[in-house]
């Protein structure tokens, strides 16, 4: 395993030297074109990529490619940048690797950074209701809905913010991002649910819903994540938010959760906004194998609850990892499908061409690191060692540095598309990294909780 947590670092330090020689400081990397895209104006970047691998770095030990990436946020990023950007995304990116890399490094300076980066993002919570904007201009601090969408908020926009905000009032001593944050956790929590599940999107100046149905999947995902998750993160000091997680299962066993015909795969769809069912799921909705893991580790309260918890973690891994073995590529879509009404004849699962793509996404080898932490057994890193396989068959780049997305999966050789997203560097490595490594002190589960964007903040 030693072996092949270097063929990790490998990995993270062939991207860090492509996207230095080819993009760097840029948002985003384009490994085929050897470019980059700035968020900002005048070819300035926010730091996505920058700040989102910095904790990586220091956790897979490149020590002189951290420092590289540490002296840019000291000396070159601002956030006064003419750049309309995702409140959630830059939360989640940006702030949380910087409060994650302070927690590893105590460098001063990435929580410097963090405060400067908190009071710009603190103009998108001035609205009506309290939920933020879904997207602000940092320079100008003018929040704005998306045009397509309306005057209309996603769950997860609004309620994966809080496990960054909490710990960013608790660093500087400065109780206002906390406050904005904990009253939009209010406002979700007094919002009437199916059996726990909120519907995905909402209009909050009227706060009556947009209909558009209830998800484990985009959208909504990382809501649910974060309500488990910030119970750990104050060490278990905030039962309610644990009481409605604990709901929220419930709600998905009852309306999301279903075992396919021929394979018996348990997968977890989607409530479409006539409430019917759709039997498709998103490599996004992998996550929560990973969520339920943790969950019935620290369930103390109910035995029977988190054995129940455990298995249904097992089960959904097991159909994540197929979304992989079943492909021509040893990779996974971005969707599948299941047949309905299920025939036994043909196989369950199908893909659309549109649906096809790859972007190197973690949940799957995050639910496998989780899955191995939990139970011990060894298939779970056999497993995401075969998926680190395919991606260096398939998605390596031509000068074999780093990797990229690609188009279809189901065709061999899969052809490339032009970007590396940051999480790959952020989540995808690391949880990689950490799936092949011996030492249970590494990151323990009992002293640091993973944010959605796998940046690990201390349980205070």
């Amino acid at each position: 395993w030693a072996e092949r947590k270097q063929a990790v670092v490998k990995a993270v330090k062939g991207c860090w030297q492509a996207y230095r020689r080819d993009a760097f400081g840029a948002d985003e990397y384009l490994p085929l074109s050897r470019s980059g895209r700035f968020f900002g104006d005048k070819h300035r970047g926010v730091g996505f990529t920058i700040a989102d691998t910095l904790d990586t770095l220091l956790i897979t030990g490149l020590r002189a490619e951290y420092e590289e990436g540490r002296n840019w946020v000291a000396r070159n990023l601002t956030f006064n940048v003419n750049a309309t950007v995702s409140v959630f995304e830059t939360t989640i990116r940006v702030l949380g690797g910087l409060l994650s890399a302070y927690a590893l490094s105590g460098d001063a300076i990435l929580l410097q950074r963090a405060r400067e980066l908190g009071d710009r993002l603190l103009p998108a919570f001035q609205t009506p209701s309290g939920l933020p904007y879904p997207q602000i201009n940092l320079h100008s601090g003018t929040g704005q809905y998306y045009t397509w969408r309306g005057e209309a908020v996603s769950l997860a926009e609004v309620g994966t913010l809080q496990m960054e905000f909490r710990e960013l009032s608790r660093r500087t001593g400065d109780k206002r991002y906390w406050q904005v944050a904990k009253k939009v956790d209010v406002l979700l929590a007094r919002m009437p649910s199916l059996d726990g599940l909120l519907p995905t999107v909402f209009e909050p100046p009227k706060n009556h819903l947009a209909a558009l149905g209830y998800t484990m999947g985009a959208e909504a995902d990382s809501y649910y994540e974060y309500l488990l998750k910030q119970w750990l993160q104050t060490s278990k000091t905030t039962p309610a938010l644990r009481q409605r997680y604990d709901k929220s299962i419930q709600g998905m066993r009852k309306h999301l959760v279903r075992v396919s015909a021929r394979d018996r795969l348990t997968f977890v769809g989607n409530l479409e906004d006539d409430n019917t069912f759709s039997a498709r799921m998103e490599h996004l909705t992998c996550f929560i194998a990973a969520t339920l893991a943790l969950g019935s580790m620290h369930d103390t309260a109910n035995a029977t609850r988190a054995q129940a918890d455990a298995n249904l973690a097992a089960d959904i891994t097991n159909t994540c990892v197929r979304m992989y073995t079943d492909m021509p590529s040893g990779l996974s879509p971005e969707i599948i499908r299941f047949r309905q009404p299920a025939s036994s004849a043909e196989k369950d699962v199908y893909v659309r061409p549109q649906e096809a793509y790859n972007l190197l996404r973690p949940e799957a080898v995050e639910s496998l690191f989780l899955m191995w932490r939990m139970t011990g057994h060894v298939k779970y890193r056999e497993q995401g060692w075969h998926i680190f396989q395919r991606m260096r068959q398939h998605a390596s780049t031509p000068d074999g540095l780093c990797f990229t997305s690609l188009k279809d999966v189901t065709t061999v050789p899969a052809p490339q598309r032009d970007l590396l997203e940051s999480f790959v560097m952020a989540e995808t490595f690391k949880y990689l990294f950490l799936l092949f490594e011996d030492d249970p002190n590494v990151l323990p589960l009992d002293r640091f909780v993973f944010t959605t964007e796998a940046h690990p903040l201390p349980i205070f």
